[in-house]
């Protein structure tokens, strides 16, 4: 993108952008038996304004590092049990949307983990 360029925000459902992040890894953490888990907290808009691409890209690069790091174990795939924990949180924050992930292995540092999206 060049300097001069407009980032054009448009109305977008919280749901939907959370839904279409999970469902490209959804398959990878079942296969790595990790647990992907969704939540959008009760206060969070049904609707943001912000730029779909770009928050898709940084929630499914945050999604593929924690993943990544909690990789089944042998015994974990054998008994059907996650062997990690991915949870991405949507919530109500100092005015915005935050989207935050939590998970059982080592990940990204907490200066990189949450992008932040004004509310519609």
């Amino acid at each position: 993108m060049g300097a001069d360029e407009i980032i054009q925000l448009v109305a977008c459902a919280t749901q939907d952008i959370v839904a279409k992040a999970v469902a490209a890894f959804r398959a990878i953490a079942e296969e790595k038996a990790v647990a992907l888990t969704p939540h959008i907290g009760s206060t969070t808009p049904a609707s943001i304004d912000t730029n779909p691409d770009e928050v898709h890209q940084i929630l499914t690069t945050m999604l593929k590092f924690a993943i990544d790091r909690c990789e089944a174990n042998g015994a974990a795939a054998e008994s059907n049990d996650a062997a990690g924990k991915v949870e991405l949180r949507v919530d109500l924050e100092h005015g915005g949307v935050e989207f935050a992930l939590s998970d059982s292995g080592e990940t990204l540092d907490a200066a990189r983990r949450s992008p932040s999206c004004s509310s519609a």
